[in-house]
């Protein structure tokens, strides 16, 4: 129990207080808004659906674990406050040597926090998904993903710092820990680096560092990325539906700008992202999306979700809990059909495409659409059963006899000289792909030419 008042100072042999009482000041002696309660400091709580660095380094081990034939993580480096950063390979045992490979990265800013759960979401997607989806299946045995998904832990953290009457301010982190825009600090700008969308002046939340690779996060990344030698880059920010190309003002080295506008185009488009040119809509030197071109890959920065217009408030950076879940699965499909155009991501014009595949045990058809109203007429199509597996066999499609059912092929796998279906394992895929008269391929699509065991079941 507290001491009454003015107990202490008779301790200390202080003066006796006085008991004569004092009048009350008249009403206005005071300033009457001092006295008032001071007004409540607002208070940001955590989402439901966001984790820490630490939270999401284990989720990314743990799917390596659960899934050792399917994922390898690794760790490329480390912080500036040393953390391990860490990249998350997927494939599927065979196929051929030199698998195409997409790199998606994420968590660059600090603030955009739903980039990170999105792509280690996307990976356990992946992984619970194979021999059950026939798309990602199928994918997966030609191709490899990798994923970086929290390239700043250190900023991530500092942003946390701001939730459930944390120092409001630290919501705004965009920066790592030393104060270095991410995304302004890659090589691949040449003499822009520093002056183009970005700052040189410590402090700023767009400093690019004194030096292309300045912070460790981004030096240790692009070493591994030039070993890894990816097929396409996609880099992951929040703030709009877009789907921004081209390398930049000034990238040295680049893929063809058409090309890329049309990969934009058919990652982003039924998800209604728009294709956006970055030199002329978002200048900006140092970005991801500069060194990949550099490197002679298509890059494209893909801005996952719009945000609430009102900055003012101190939650302005996070994305709703009402809108996380619509803005992964757009995220998903563009990372889907990333996957399924990595064979050819820079092919121009595109060819036909596969709109829909019916399978009756083992009876094919397929409709195929050519490109646009303007592409080549659909020539031909493909069907590879177990693609990238020992039993690897392409056979052709009918076209169908209906001239009024001209874009549909078929064909009958137990018919298929050679091709014993009841001897394929469970989960076994085709790819169906169409040709068009020009002699373009157009992008894949799947199913089981024998079906999963629990689907079979």
């Amino acid at each position: 129990m507290p001491a009454p008042l003015g107990a202490s100072a008779r301790a200390a042999g202080a003066a006796p207080e006085s008991n004569t009482l004092v009048a009350s000041p008249p009403p206005d002696a005071f300033d009457t808004e001092a006295a008032a309660p001071a007004p409540a400091v607002p208070e940001v709580h955590r989402p439901a659906y966001l984790h820490t660095s630490q939270q999401l380094a284990a989720r990314v081990a743990q799917i390596a674990r659960k899934n050792p034939e399917l994922a390898k993580v690794e760790e490329f480096g480390r912080s500036s406050q040393g953390q391990p950063l860490q990249a998350l390979t997927l494939t599927a045992p065979g196929g051929p040597a030199n698998k195409p490979t997409l790199l998606v990265v994420a968590g660059q800013h600090a603030r955009e926090t739903a980039n990170p759960e999105f792509a280690v979401d996307y990976a356990e997607h992946l992984a619970s998904a194979y021999g059950q989806d026939a798309n990602l299946t199928a994918n997966l045995r030609m191709f490899k993903i990798c994923i970086i998904p929290n390239l700043n832990p250190d900023g991530r953290d500092i942003f946390f710092q701001g939730f459930d009457g944390g120092d409001l301010s630290k919501l705004q982190q965009r920066t790592t820990a030393q104060g270095i825009d991410e995304n302004r600090d890659w090589e691949g700008d040449g003499a822009a680096f520093g002056k183009i969308g970005t700052s040189s002046t410590p402090g700023s939340p767009t400093y690019a560092g004194k030096m292309p690779g300045d912070a460790p996060e981004v030096s240790a990344a692009m070493s591994f990325i030039r070993g890894l030698n990816p097929s396409m880059v996609l880099d992951l920010h929040s703030f709009g539906d877009d789907i921004l190309y081209s390398p930049g003002p000034t990238a040295q080295a680049s893929s063809d700008e058409r090309a890329e506008f049309g990969l934009a185009s058919y990652l982003g488009g039924p998800a209604g992202f728009q294709a956006r040119n970055s030199g002329t809509d978002y200048p900006t030197a140092g970005e991801l999306r500069a060194f990949g071109t550099s490197l002679g890959k298509p890059a494209l920065t893909v801005e996952t979700g719009a945000f609430p217009t009102d900055q003012s408030k101190p939650d302005f950076w996070l994305m709703p809990q009402n809108s996380f879940r619509p803005n992964e699965a757009n995220v998903f499909g563009i990372l889907n059909r990333a996957l399924e155009a990595l064979g050819d991501p820079t092919r121009e014009p595109l060819g036909p495409s596969v709109q829909r595949i019916e399978n009756d045990g083992g009876k094919v058809s397929a409709l195929l659409a050519a490109a646009d109203a303007h592409a080549p007429r659909v020539d031909k199509a493909e069907l590879t059963v177990d693609p990238g597996g020992v039993a690897e066999r392409v056979v052709p499609l009918t076209r169908d006899g209906d001239p009024r059912r001209s874009e549909r092929f078929n064909i009958d796998l137990a018919k298929v000289p050679g091709l014993d279906l009841s001897k394929l394992p469970d989960g076994t895929p085709f790819i169906v792909q169409g040709v068009d008269s020009s002699g373009v391929k157009g992008a894949v699509l799947a199913d089981f030419a024998k079906p999963p065991a629990a689907a079979s079941a």
